[in-house]
């Protein structure tokens, strides 16, 4: 088995990796590794908005209609949703 990379750059640098079921941590050395297909930030959709909330928060409960202000304040303090996918 070969680690992803994003692990063994973490590992290197003493960076705490959390991981959750579901999530890739390594690959068969005769399989190249899963790279994610990531959206343009024109392309997100306010349920991708609304997935990434949950996924940083930890909550599986869906938010009710638009942007929450929890996101909007730190989509006002310099966090992107490019830096968010």
């Amino acid at each position: 088995m070969r680690f992803d990379d994003d692990l063994i750059d973490n590992s290197k640098s003493a960076i705490e990796t959390l991981i959750t079921a579901g999530m890739s941590v390594g690959h068969s050395p005769h399989v190249p590794p899963h790279r994610p297909v990531r959206k343009q930030e024109n392309q997100l959709t306010e349920e991708d908005f609304q997935l990434a909330k949950r996924r940083i928060s930890g909550s599986m409960a869906a938010s009710s209609g638009g942007l929450t202000a929890a996101f909007e304040s730190l989509a006002g303090g310099g966090l992107s949703a490019k830096n968010m996918m």
